[in-house]
């Protein structure tokens, strides 16, 4: 394995304890300060770190999880309730699935433990050849989000060197590998805690980790306090 593929199992392993030493010493007022300006304020530290761990098994069990089944991978057990979460129309992990900062983290756990699995149990070449399609509809929005989703997906297809496409007759399609979903899911991990640090920063708080430019961290819109 290249070190490009052992680097990021490294990230996908650790990931849960970048985020934990971010947020661990902070107190509940804290963690839920929010503004409504500028945008990427509006969701408090609290739920970033609740949306973090619900992406890991989003990308996993519901969009790639056909292909992930087949290729006989098992999901852990808060797959379920990952689900109907998603159904409801929620994007962060609730208290009442995960109480505190450290019940969220030790959520993000076995997600992270699955994704350095593919890493261990492929090649290099099936981290390219295991891939699945995934369709988001281009008109979609959020409330408070200045971006449509697909936006996000297409700023994707523009910072990844392989593995993430935009079907060229079909706007919304997307073709995914495997390898480049992993190298996704932390390069969202990197996003929204640096958003937590830039939430951190308006409060005059200290940050505890110096983050990699990678992603959309190569983008001022994402990076800049």
């Amino acid at each position: 394995m290249n070190e490009e593929w052992r680097e990021l199992r490294t990230n996908l392993a650790d990931y849960p304890d970048l985020v934990y030493g971010e947020v661990e010493r902070l107190s509940h007022e804290q963690m839920c300060y929010a503004n409504e300006e500028p945008p990427w304020a509006r969701w408090s530290m609290d739920l970033q770190i609740r949306h973090i761990a619900l992406m890991t098994p989003v990308w996993l069990s519901m969009r790639a999880g056909e292909m992930l089944k087949r290729e006989g991978y098992a999901f852990p057990d808060t797959a379920g309730l990952i689900a109907g979460l998603i159904g409801a129309g929620i994007r962060h992990v609730p208290p009442e699935a995960a109480g505190d900062k450290k019940a969220v983290v030790d959520f993000m756990r076995p997600w992270a433990a699955l994704c350095c699995e593919i890493i261990d149990k492929e090649s290099e070449d099936r981290l390219r050849a295991l891939s699945f399609t995934y369709y988001m509809d281009p008109e979609a929005s959020r409330p408070g989000d200045p971006h449509k989703p697909v936006a996000y997906h297409r700023m994707s297809v523009r910072l990844h060197p392989f593995g993430f496409h935009e079907d060229a007759e079909r706007p919304g399609l997307f073709r995914l590998e495997i390898g480049a979903v992993l190298r996704h899911i932390y390069w969202n991990v990197l996003a929204h805690l640096r958003t937590v640090q830039r939430l951190k920063l308006r409060q005059g708080l200290p940050l505890n980790a110096e983050l990699p430019r990678e992603g959309y961290l190569t983008l001022p819109e994402f990076y800049d306090p």
